[in-house]
């Protein structure tokens, strides 16, 4: 999992100063593959653990938004961000599923193909 995380994470500081929206879809979309590909480790149901995935980074830009900003005044609250955090967890279950589809079928190629 960590070799499908680490280049968005190198991405991030490569470009030095990123703007808030890039900022909030990266954030989305990490939290979301990464729940993804967690979630289907344990139940192993790919299209399940990708709508958790989009749930899970959903749910975050809404916390951060309505909690953090909103309700703790730690930030400027902004509807837009927490749409764009929510874009960035679906495109990130869209990917995650066909990165779990993918190397399944690439375990049963090689479940199948060994010579006994």
């Amino acid at each position: 999992m960590i070799k499908y995380i680490l280049p968005i994470l190198i991405a991030l500081n490569s470009y030095g100063q990123i703007d808030d929206q890039t900022k909030h879809f990266y954030a989305g979309f990490t939290i979301g593959a990464s729940t993804a590909l967690i979630t289907n480790h344990y139940i192993k149901r790919p299209i399940i653990s990708s709508l958790i995935g989009f749930s899970v980074g959903t749910l975050a830009g809404i916390a951060k938004e309505c909690i953090y900003d909103k309700r703790l005044n730690k930030g400027t609250y902004e509807l837009q961000d927490m749409f764009t955090t929510s874009w960035g967890g679906g495109c990130a279950s869209i990917v995650s599923i066909s990165i779990i589809i993918n190397k399944n079928g690439k375990d049963r190629n090689r479940k199948g193909s060994s010579i006994d």
